[in-house]
Parts: C-alpha cells; structure tokens; sequence
C-alpha cells in the first residue's frame, strides 16, 4: 500500500518510517532527537512514524505535527527470534502507514521488508590499535560495528547515511558500498539564543574569559598534549585564560587519567573539567568562548563543530584527515603533532582581536550549510533518490521488462 501518487515518485506524499530498536546509547538518543527536530519542521505532506521498543518512549522528544510515534513491547536485545518477529512488525507498520521507505539506526533489525531501507551509521566503538607508517591510525584498528550480520545488512539496504566522514572512510574499507548511495548528515545543536553567558559561566565555577575544549576517549592522547600546549603557550603571562573541558564522562577510566594530568600541570587552576553538561549550556558556553579548541580526530564529534560554527564560535582544530570538510575556512589549523605549534596559535587566537573575531564571523557564515532546513532538505532530496532508484529496479526487472 503506496500513499505516493505523485507524478515523481519519492517526492511529496513521502511516508517514512524510522526504526529506533537499536537506539541504546545517550549519544544515539541525542542524535535521533536532532534528526527529529531537523525532520519535524517539514511540511505537512512528509509524514514519519517513529517505532520503537516499549520503554524508550521517555527518551525521545514530543512528536512533532507531521511525527507518529509508535513503540511495541519487546524483550533485550531485539533480534529476529524475538516474538514476534521484527519483520511481522515492520509488516504491520507497512500495511498500516502505507510507509515508502525505512529509516535505521545502525545496522541491524528488519531485513526483509517490501520497501527500501536506509540505514543511519552515527556511533561505533573500537579496540585494539595500530600504525600505519609510524602513525596512529583508526584504519588500523577492528570496528566493533561491523561483523558479517552488519555486512549482511549493508548489503541489503539501498543507501547509508552518515554523521561523520571518517565513520563513511572506515566503514567502505571493510563492507562493500559502491552499489549503494551515500550521505552525510551533520547534526549540530543551534545558538540557544542566551546571551547570559556569566550566568552559565557561573554555574560551572568558570571565568568569564575562556578557551573550551571536547574531550573524548578516542582522542585522550592529543587532549592530554593540548593541556600542556596550553601550558606552555600560558604558563608566563599574567592573567591565562580558563581552559573548559567538556565531554569523557561516560568512561570513568578517562576521566581518572584526565583529572591526574590536570592535577600535575602548573595551571591546574586555570583548567575546569565540566564533564558532559546540557546542549543548551554548552550552546551559551561555546558562544562566548574565546575559541572552541578540537585537538583531535573527529571520530564522533562532528556535531561539536557543526554547533560551534552555529554558535559563532572560533574553531581551532587540528590540520589531520578531514575537519576541513566541516569547517573549510572557518578555522584556523595547526599541526597536532607538533606541541609548539599548537602553543602558539592558542595564543595567537587569544591575543589577536582582530583574527578571533574574524574566524567567529567565518563560523557564522559556514554555518548556513548547517541549518535544520539546509540538512533536512539534503535528507529528503536523498531519500527521494533512495525510492525512485529503489521502483526503478523493481520496474526493470518487472517480467514485462524481461528479455526472454
């Protein structure tokens, strides 16, 4: 059951169903509710219906107008044994919703299904490491996300959708994609539109001159290099400015190695670890920072820089792999192996009014490309793609169309 009479297919009419059973992580619920947000402010012809496991109901934002949500009781973890099947269920959805196209997160779930299948790669974890040429490289290391069920589901969906580059360079090394069309969406949050930056500052015990930075487990390394280019681009002058570190507390082994090395640092007093706060304090937080500082690959974080450039922050941000690709000229780079050379642009951005407030108005600028309505029109553009691709296949191979 179809509801798309239009003369395009894929177009406006579009009915969307969006599978959240492997939404289990705070950073996966952050990023389905971004998307919500950005898909909700659709016109009303658009309609998506959000399915679920019973329980997560709390986790997700109020539905939008043009939003359905519904969640089914089942038992952890969800897989095809479960009864009943997933496959009944999206089956049932199908034939309810009339729903043109499925939306996934990750890479498991409903396998066979009568429409196309999307699926949403936000998060993956790794373990182990290695070098290639002397360099410390994610390629190196074994993705816990793929196996041969999540090849298996590449296989089967018609399209990935990504939330960062690397995830979109990691993953075509080790599963096949070039049959399957690809695209990155960067979901950052907006400007909270609060100016009481003092307030926040004073919440979190910081003053009101400061540098912030994210911290992540997968980039421990270059953060605790950061902490002594700060030092020593500081460690003379007067009056440093704070150091805000944000981000890490999920894994409270990081977070011992991080507040060790901090505790040994001549400018301890000078660098606050806030751990991971509230979008909207980290918005006013990054809006009157003097520069966001992103010493590191970006893994999974490119939403921090898509919500600095809305926030008109200065980006500071290592020169390696593809923080370019976000950013282009709205940042000023350095080299991340090279401590000196960090040192000196921190305190170049922070002594040099003139280029602080430039690379803020490049921020701004940049962030247009970023907007709800910029990334949910280059979502839905893809996912009409995703379905006419999809019903010209099965036009093609229609018996009719069959060359005996």
């Amino acid at each position: 059951m179809n509801r798309n009479n239009n003369e395009k297919p894929g177009s406006s009419g579009m009915t969307v169903g969006i599978n959240a059973f492997n939404v289990r992580s705070k950073s996966d619920y952050r990023y389905a509710n971004k998307l919500i947000e950005c898909l909700g402010g659709l016109a009303e012809d658009r309609a998506f219906i959000l399915i679920g496991r019973e329980g997560q109901e709390d986790y997700f934002i109020p539905a939008p107008v043009n939003f359905k949500y519904r969640f089914y009781k089942l038992y952890n973890p969800v897989s095809e044994t479960v009864n009943p099947r997933i496959d009944k269920l999206f089956d049932d959805v199908l034939a309810e919703f009339g729903c043109d196209l499925l939306l996934e997160f990750g890479l498991g779930g409903a396998s066979d299904i009568a429409f196309p299948k999307v699926s949403i790669i936000n998060s993956f974890e790794m373990f182990g490491s290695g070098n290639i040429d002397g360099k410390s490289s994610c390629s190196a290391r074994k993705l816990k996300l793929i196996n041969k069920t999540a090849v298996n589901n590449i296989k089967k969906s018609r399209g990935i959708i990504f939330s960062s580059p690397y995830l979109q360079d990691e993953i075509s090394r080790i599963a096949p994609m070039a049959y399957l069309k690809t695209t990155s969406i960067y979901l950052g949050a907006p400007d909270s539109g609060e100016k009481a930056g003092q307030k926040v500052c004073s919440k979190y015990g910081i003053d009101i001159r400061y540098l912030i930075s994210l911290i992540s487990s997968a980039g421990m390394k270059e953060s605790l290099r950061m902490l002594h280019a700060y030092c020593q681009a500081f460690e003379k002058g007067p009056d440093a400015p704070d150091l805000v570190l944000v981000g890490a507390d999920e894994n409270p082994e990081d977070v011992c190695v991080l507040l060790e090395a901090i505790n040994k640092l001549p400018l301890n007093s000078r660098i606050k670890y806030v751990g991971t706060i509230p979008d909207e304090d980290f918005s006013v937080l990054l809006g009157n920072a003097r520069v966001l500082v992103f010493p590191h690959e970006i893994f999974n974080s490119v939403e921090t820089l898509v919500t600095a450039m809305n926030c008109g922050c200065a980006i500071l941000c290592a020169n390696n792999n593809k923080p370019q690709e976000i950013t282009d000229g709205a940042a000023l780079y350095f080299n991340p192996e090279n401590l000196s050379d960090l040192a000196f642009k921190l305190k170049l951005i922070v002594d040099d009014e003139e280029l602080a407030g430039f690379l803020k108005k490049q921020s701004e600028i940049r962030a247009a490309l970023f907007s709800r309505e910029e990334i949910a029109s280059r979502l839905m553009d893809f996912l009409d793609d995703v379905v006419v691709d999809f019903k010209n296949a099965a036009v093609a191979k229609s018996p009719e169309n069959t060359v005996a």
